[in-house]
This record gives C-alpha cells, sequence and structure tokens, in this order.
C-alpha cells in the first residue's frame, strides 16, 4: 500500500495496512530494509502489544490524536529491536505517550 507523504492520514487508512513496511511508510519513518526484513515480526508483534494499551488507556481519543499515539508506538517498536535483540525483549515493555496530543 502506498501513501503519499503529503496525504493526510486517517483511521481508515491505517486498518487496512498489513505488513511492516506499508506502517513505516504510512508514518513516515525512515527504515533499514535489511533490519526489517529480520525484525518485522517481532516490530508487529510490539506493535500490536501497544496500540492495545493505547486503546485501553485513551478510549475517548480523537483519530488524529490516536495516530499520533500510534506513531510514535511505532517508531518505540522499530527502535526496541534497534537496541535488543527479540530474546532480550519482554512484550510487556510499555512506554506509553502520555501527553495529550493536538
Amino acid at each position: 500500500m502506498t501513501i503519499p507523504n503529503n496525504a493526510p492520514k486517517t483511521l481508515a487508512e491505517f486498518i487496512k495496512l498489513t505488513n511492516t513496511e506499508d506502517y513505516l511508510q504510512f508514518f513516515d519513518i525512515d527504515y533499514d530494509p535489511t533490519f526489517v526484513n529480520v525484525n518485522r515480526l517481532h516490530i508487529l508483534k510490539q506493535f500490536s502489544i501497544l496500540v492495545a494499551e493505547i486503546n485501553r488507556v485513551f478510549p475517548d481519543i480523537d483519530d488524529m490524536e490516536k495516530l499520533a499515539k500510534y506513531k510514535i508506538a511505532f517508531e518505540e517498536s522499530y527502535q526496541l529491536f534497534k537496541t535488543s535483540t527479540p530474546l532480550a525483549v519482554s512484550y510487556t515493555h510499555l512506554t506509553l505517550p502520555t501527553k495529550r496530543i493536538v
């Protein structure tokens, strides 16, 4: 799925994303394709945990704010495996963005 960088992002578009590269492109995150190829499942697993926690903790935020928190969560998930190995990561590691993003 290719989304132009300058196009407004919507939750409907987010829901259609299926692979790690789609999320990286959607959120305009620079990435190393070799790194993603090796760690994609771990990144997506960590991201899904963070998304579930964001949805639980912030049930009433609007779509734009939710997408901003999802982007932070995806960046954190990606960076987590840049500094750790999958065996060293506890998938309960959560650092939620707590400040309100407008």
